[in-house]
This record gives C-alpha cells, structure tokens and sequence, in this order.
C-alpha cells in the first residue's frame, strides 16, 4: 500500500474483500507489505482498500490473481484534499472480527484441528508450539465461545478432528474487556465453532506399552461432550520417569529417574439455566514411588571443610493432588459470584540410608545415618468472590474477595547414627516429631474507575492474617533434647492504587502500595514493619515492530512457614536447619529493560538487562563448629548487588542465539562474622530447527555453554559446563525414525563427560489413527550426568544413578466418534 503521489508506505489500511457470499474485513497496520493467505481470496471477485485521509481504492480481481506465479499485488491510493483547521486526529479503537468459513471445505477424518494451526488458513505455530495467526500471537483460544478442557489446552486438538468445524472466528481488539480501555497491544481471539451435528461426541487415545528391565506403561485419555457439558477421565500407570499422559517421552533426568506412577483424574465441566450457573469440579490423585542413588562431593569454602555423602533412598507417596469444586452464578449481565474449594492431601513415607567421610582442618571423621521419616501434610483452600460491573459508565467494576486456608503438617522422623573411629562405633539416636497448623484468612476489594478510553485506575485494599502453631519433640542420646511450642501471628494490610495510560505510541503501568506489617511472635508484640513497595512501566513502541520496554520496581518478600520454622528441617550430619520467627521481609529494587535493537519478518536482535538491589536480603546465618553438623537459619544479612545482561538473535528460520553476562551478590554470616561470596560468568546458547529434502531430513540441534567464576573470602575457583542436545528426524512414507543425542562435559571441583542417546522408531496406520513405536533410552548405556551448584558457603557435585538402558515396544490409538 502506497500513498500514489509521494510514493510512500501506508501503514493503516482496510481492506474489504468481497465474494459471492460475504464481504470479509482486514485491518492492516504497521508495514506497507502484508501477506494475506490465498485462501482470503477464494471465490472473490473485487477489493475495497480504504485509509484515513485517502480515497476509496477499488481493484476487480481475474484470474490473473490467482496464478501461482503471481506473487504481490500493488495497491496505490490517491489522498484526499484536506483543511488542517478541520482535522482532528483521534486514536482508532476497534474489535475486527474474521470468520472463516469451513462449510464448504471437505476434510478427511484423520485430519485433526492442530494441522490446521500447523500452517493452514493463515495459521502457523513456533518450535514451541505457540499458534499465531497471519503472524500475530494467539493469547486465546476456545471452542464455541468457551474454554475447551482447560484454558488454552492445545495439545487435545491433536485428538479433534477438523471435520467438525462449521467456521473458525478470529477476533483481533485493542479494547480491554474488563477496563474498556485502549491496550498498547492488540490481543487475538480464536474461537472454533463446532458444527450442530458434532456438538456432541467422544474422542481420545489408548497407550500401551512393554520392554525390558520390566519397563511400562498404561494410558488411557477419554474426552466427552455434549453441547456445554465436558466430562474427561485420564489413567496413567509407569515407571518411565513419565509425568505426561498419552504416549511417553523418555527423557534423561540429572536427578535419577527409577521411579513408579499412578494418576488419575476426572474434570467435569457444565452450564446450566440459560449459561447463568457454571460449575466445574476436578478429582486428581497420585501414587508414586521414587528410588534414588548418588553420590554427593562438597568443598564448604569459608570454614575449609570438604565432605563426600552417598545416599541411597526410597520415598512412597499417596497424593489427593486437588479435589476441588469451582461455582459460578451470573446474577445478571452486571452482577456475578464465584466460589471455590480445593482439598490437597499428601501421605509421603521416606528410608534412607547414608554414608558420611567429613574432613575439618585436616581431621577425618566417618559416619553412617539410616533414617525413616513421615510426612502428612493437608491443604483446605477457600475463595467466595463478588464481582459488580457498572451499568452507567463502562469499564468501572467493583469486586470483593474472601480467601481462607487451613494447612497442616506432621513429621515423625527416626535417625540412627554410627560415628566410626579407630577401633570402636558409637551408636546416637534422633527422634523428632513435628506440628505445624497454618490459618490464613484474606479480605481484599477492589475498585476499578476508567478515566477515559485510554486510562484507568485501581484502588485495592488488603487485610490478612496468617497464625502458625508450631510444636517440637526431639529426643536424642547426642543432642540437647527439645520440647517447644510456638505460636506466631501475622497482620498484613495493603493500601494500593494504581494507574494504567495510553499515550501515543507508549504505555504506562504505575502502582504504589503502602504496607503495615504486624507482628506477634511468643505471645510478645513486635514493632511494627512499614514499606512503600511500587512498580512503573513504559512499553514504548519504536516503530511498527520494535518496542522499548522500561520496569522499575521495589518489592517486600514475606518469610514462609519454611523459614519461620523448622517444619521441615531434617537431620544431617553435615548441616541443619534452625527457625527464624523474628525474619523481616526482604526488599528488592529492580530495573529490567528490554530493548528491540533491529526488528523484521525475518530477524529480530534484542538486548535485555536486568539489575537488582537487595536490602534486608535473606541469607545463610551459619555456625559452624570442627566434628559437629553446621547450624544455621534465614537471615537478614544486608545489602546486595545483582547484575545481569543478554543479547538475543533470533530468525524466522527459527534460530535463537542467546549470549548473557552476569554478576551476583550472596552475603552470608559465618560464625557471627558477615562474608560477601560473589559469581560472575558468561551463558551462551544457540538452537535451530532445519528441514531438508522436503521435509524427509529434519535436525534441531542445542548447545548452551555456561562458565561461572566463584569468589569466597579466601578462596575462588571456577565452573564450566558445554552440553549439546539435538532431534534428527527421518521420514519415509508411514515411518519416521528419531535420534536424541547428548552430550555433556561437566567441570567443577571434578570433571564429567557424558554422551548418550535416546531413539524411536514409530509407523503409523489407519490414516494414523494407530501408531506403533518401538523406543529406546540410553542405548549406548553410557549416561553419566553430574550436576554441579554453588551457593553462598559451598560447592557441590551430585551425581545421580539412573537406570540403565532399556527398549519399550508399545502403541497408541486414537479414537473419535462425534
């Protein structure tokens, strides 16, 4: 599009396609070029193109539009006289709306909807698998208006097929839906409408598999609806370290993999009385039991003390992961109340046995711990929610909100140690039981007020109380024996306002909250806490594509019940944990700003920083003492600097480079004296997807380097890790054969080099509804993983032990009936 006398780009067009059937509308902005699927064009016969402050352009369509060798169209509009005195330049809102229509269109059944979004109708999706239409990000995505199970689930529509859609409708606005204000970026709205006759069915898919090392699976999705009801079931039994349902994806773990799971789970969705009551409920449960085997080297810098551990574990767990109930009544158009329950349950039994070599100041010390510890743990979660809309000015609302939440935990723990010497082993004993109650109740209400089209502000209020008991029974032959009970209390109020604005091509977000926190710790009342927290935005736009993005923020950071006490604090022969009620909250000060250096269709270059200042920041406060466990506690250790910038590249060939430098700040108390352990490193990673010969060849290699450099006190050293992770796929009628390479060198206080590979070889049948596979982990038997960490006192190496190789023959079926 071109301005006919000065020949210059237009950069905010509509365009108006007219068929024998409709006229579709597009509204074009920020390029003079655009690209419109042929498909657009399908049986039309004229197009309007119309701009402000230009004549209206007509170009009646032949064949010749239509010719594959045809590839642009060039659109010239003639400018209008205008009287400057006259002219007043206003913001354009708008809510476009593209109906696809699918009526006509024959597809086979084996074609799912998900192909469509793979490169159909204008539809395309990134190596993540985000959808974008005509190039622009999908933020929504619903069937018949609604969520389709779940919110934005994209992965079930590899199970729906396409034939049963009657019309796609992608809705692009720049008008907020709540706030009905201008937005700095447009959003995208898909919804597939599903034709009468198949707005009832079921769909899904069955797996099973079988291999060696009595390696398998079961699984089974099943997916019901029937107009606004959904009902699913899912089961998943495996030992495959798979968390997934469906088809398994066999993974290598850094942190062991022998595990066995079962999970189910039911979700029930439905509308009722006119769509006036909506209800969905949700039953979710988990048995597991995970076995795990490493071997753990570490250098404690500041105190000079250097360890090796090995571990060896079992941990079963059953698992009510959510019974929940969520309620909606729609009073009317304006008035609306949501209640929700969620009940959380978790029963965990744990046996490990360990072995100990610590060496302080040149003294070696050997030791034995077998342990067996139980876990419960109950989570009861409540919210009644009012919403109001206004009937006189829209976009302002008003809505309140009561939360409730009751934890509860309990440990019982039995530790069994063997202090080695000479010629003689001492036998101590620690039993511990723990029990902590959480209540927690909040009050919030807000109320939103629109000053115009393009502003806004929120006034937001919050009271809260939380209140922990927490009891303590430790008997010991070694360590002073403990009886406690404390009881903490804790009174949160929040007064915040906030202010969104639109101002030409910028947006703002500010908000500023003032904070009282009371305390009462042991029955005794603490001063109280004050804090001004806040955050201020700009997102700026630079040009049609390139963007400026500013954030300044000061924010508080309350201690939980992990910190405050001990609940779950477990004994080591190398460190514990101890409890901090008095912990005050931890203040941060941030800056990030992301800048789009260059900015096309085909590349973009990006450069983003991020800086953070820390007051009152929580840290290790350590006690160290030769031949005894570490102590310590979060603590309020001081001031702190972080530090850290990244370049990215990226291209439509989908290639991402990534080149970051960092510098971090860990303060820390050793034996009463204030340290300052600092990192600083570089962080390089680069990935590509590239297809050959017509799709037949496709690679997607990854590699990351990281180096990080360590100063303590008195010492410093350096780590240094390269991995590389590819996919090379080959494909050849109904075959497809995949390779999963690693490789991975590791040096730290040791060094580490691993390759190994993972593949599969899968087929598939009846127009795909069958797919037979045939995998295999780590079939050169060579995985060899060492993770290394440094914190603000140590240095650590942990190797894991995973299972070995193994081969699983299995198949999975799709099945769908509408």
């Amino acid at each position: 599009m071109i301005d006919s006398d000065s020949h210059r780009n237009i950069t905010s067009t509509q365009i108006f396609i007219h068929n024998n059937k409709n006229v579709n509308k597009l509204t074009l902005q920020g390029d003079s070029i655009y690209k419109i699927d042929r498909s657009q064009f399908s049986g039309a016969f004229k197009i309007e193109a119309v701009a402000e402050f230009y004549k209206k352009a007509t170009i009646n369509l032949d064949s010749t539009i239509f010719n594959p060798k045809v590839n642009s169209l060039l659109i010239k509009l003639n400018p209008v006289s205008i009287d400057l005195r006259e002219v007043q330049i206003r913001k354009r809102r708008y809510r476009d709306t593209v109906k696809i229509d699918l009526n006509t269109r024959t597809f086979e059944k084996d074609k799912m909807i998900n192909t469509i979004f793979s490169g159909e109708l204008g539809f395309s999706k990134d190596s993540n698998g985000q959808i974008y239409f005509k190039g622009k990000k999908v933020s929504d995505l619903v069937v018949n208006g609604q969520n389709f199970f779940g919110k934005n689930n994209q992965s079930i529509f590899d199970n729906v097929p396409a034939y049963i859609l009657s019309d796609i409708e992608v809705t692009s606005t720049d008008i907020d839906s709540l706030t009905n204000t201008t937005m700095g970026e447009p959003v995208i709205k898909v919804n597939l409408i599903l034709k009468d006759k198949h707005s009832k069915g079921v769909f899904g898919n069955n797996t099973v598999g079988l291999g060696s090392a009595n390696r398998g699976i079961i699984a089974t999705e099943i997916y019901s609806i029937k107009k606004k009801q959904q009902l699913s079931l899912n089961f998943n039994q495996n030992n495959l370290n798979s968390s997934g349902t469906g088809e398994p994806i066999l993974n290598f773990s850094t942190l062991g993999n022998n595990n066995k799971t079962k999970t189910v789970g039911l979700n029930y969705r439905n509308i009722f009385f006119k769509e006036k009551i909506e209800i969905n409920a949700l039953l979710k449960g988990k048995l597991s039991t995970f076995l795990t085997e490493f071997n753990s080297e570490r250098n404690d810098e500041i105190i000079k003390q250097y360890s090796k551990v090995f571990n060896s574990s079992k941990v079963k767990s059953s698992m009510l992961e959510a019974l929940a109930v969520d309620l909606v009544l729609r009073i009317d158009s304006l008035n609306s109340i949501r209640v929700n329950s969620t009940l959380e349950y978790e029963n965990k039994q744990q046996a490990d046995t360990s072995a100990y070599l610590i060496n302080f100041d040149g003294n070696a010390s050997y030791s034995n711990l077998k342990r067996t510890r139980s876990t419960l743990t109950k989570n009861w979660k409540n919210t009644l929610n009012y919403q109001r809309l206004s009937h006189e000015r829209k976009g302002r609302s008003f809505d309140i909100s009561i939360n409730w939440l009751n934890k509860q935990f309990n440990t019982d723990e039995d530790n069994l140690i063997t202090d080695i010497k000479l010629n003689s082993r001492l036998l101590n004993s620690v039993i511990s039981t723990q029990d902590l109650k959480n209540k927690n109740y909040s009050l919030q209400i807000n109320v939103l007020e629109p000053l115009n089209e393009d502003s806004y502000f929120r006034v937001t209020t919050l009271y809260q109380s939380q209140k922990y008991d927490h009891s303590t029974n430790l008997n010991s032959n070694s360590v002073e024996n403990l009886c406690s009970n404390n009881n903490l209390k804790f009174n949160y109020i929040e007064q915040k306002l906030s202010v969104y604005s639109l101002m030409g091509q910028t947006t703002f977000d500010f908000d500023m909250s003032a904070l009282v926190y009371l305390r009462k710790i042991l029955s005794e009342q603490r001063n109280a806490i004050y804090n001004f927290v806040g955050r201020f935005t700009a997102n700026h736009k630079l040009d049609a594509d390139r963007k400026l993005f500013l954030s300044i923020a000061r924010e508080a950071n309350f201690a939980d019940e992990n910190q405050l006490t001990t609940i779950n604090n477990s004994f080591d022969a190398i460190s514990q944990s101890r409890s901090n009620p008095d912990l005050k909250p931890e203040i941060k000060n941030k800056l990030n700003i992301s800048w789009d250096i260059f900015k096309t269709s085909k590349r973009t270059v990006s450069l983003i920083l991020n800086a953070q200042l820390s007051q009152f920041r929580f840290g290790l406060n350590l006690t160290a003492v030769p031949g005894k466990s570490q102590h310590f506690f979060i603590d309020n250790i001081g001031s702190s600097n972080d530090f850290d910038l990244t370049s990215v590249l990226s291209t439509n060939q989908n290639l991402t480079a990534r080149l970051g430098i960092y510098y971090q700040e860990l303060p820390n108390i050793i034996n009463a004296e204030r340290q300052m352990s600092k990192n600083m490193g570089v962080r390089q990673t680069f990935s590509f997807n590239k297809t050959l010969l017509r799709d037949a060849i496709s690679v997607l290699p990854s590699i990351s380097i990281a180096f990080n450099r360590y100063h303590y006190s008195s010492s410093s050293g350096g780590q240094l890790n390269f991995s590389y992770m590819d996919t090379w796929s080959f494909r050849l009628n109904n075959f497809q054969l995949t390779i999963y390479p690693f490789l991975n060198y590791n040096r730290s206080l040791s060094d580490s080099f691993s390759f190994a590979a993972n593949a599969e070889l899968r087929a598939n049948f009846f127009k795909k509804k069958l797919q037979i596979w045939f995998k295999g982990y780590d079939i050169f038997n060579s995985f060899n993983y060492m993770a290394n960490f440094n914190t603000a006192t140590f240095v650590q190496d942990i190797r894991y032990k995973n299972v070995k190789r193994y081969f699983l023959l299995g198949a999975t079926m799709k099945f769908n009936k509408f």
